[in-house]
């Protein structure tokens, strides 16, 4: 999968389709939503090891695209 920084992507008007995004520090954590800044993120899966989110900033989140 193709890895686009958060603030790289160009998310479309909030609609049907959800984005995955994982942050770039650890890559085990699973996010989704339909545009990061118009609607909510949702943790999806804790980093591997982790209880609870990581502390890295939003600029740290990459979509993760099918190439």
């Amino acid at each position: 999968m193709k890895q686009i920084p958060v603030n790289e992507f160009a998310f479309p008007e909030p609609g049907s389709e959800h984005f995955k995004l994982t942050c770039k520090n650890h890559p085990t954590a699973e996010y989704s939503t339909k545009n990061p800044f118009l609607r909510n993120l949702h943790l999806l899966k804790f980093p591997d090891g982790m209880h609870s989110e990581c502390d890295c900033p939003f600029d740290d989140l990459v979509v993760l695209v099918e190439e």
